[in-house]
């Protein structure tokens, strides 16, 4: 397993309205561009801290960098090998 990535543009402070919690978001876009995959999208798991930071963040978010493994290709049928 690799060494996790810490996305530091990324702040979450949750906050409890009345009877139920929001998470405020704020993500600095300019920190994140290094980490966009081929398809145009940064990927990441959002961690709940132990205890919220001095600045009140609850969150944090760790790079995702799990890729599919690519399938080998199956061989290609010959219609002459049909028994029909």
């Amino acid at each position: 397993m690799s060494e996790k990535k810490y996305l530091n543009g990324v702040f979450v402070k949750e906050k409890q309205v009345k009877d139920f919690t929001v998470l405020k978001c704020s993500i600095k876009l300019e920190d994140l561009k290094e980490f966009v995959n081929d398809s145009g999208y940064v990927n990441f798991d959002l961690l709940k801290r132990k205890e919220a930071s001095e600045k009140g963040i609850t969150h944090y978010a760790v790079l995702d960098e799990w890729k599919p493994e690519k399938q080998p290709e199956k061989p290609e049928s010959k219609d002459e090998d049909l028994p029909f």
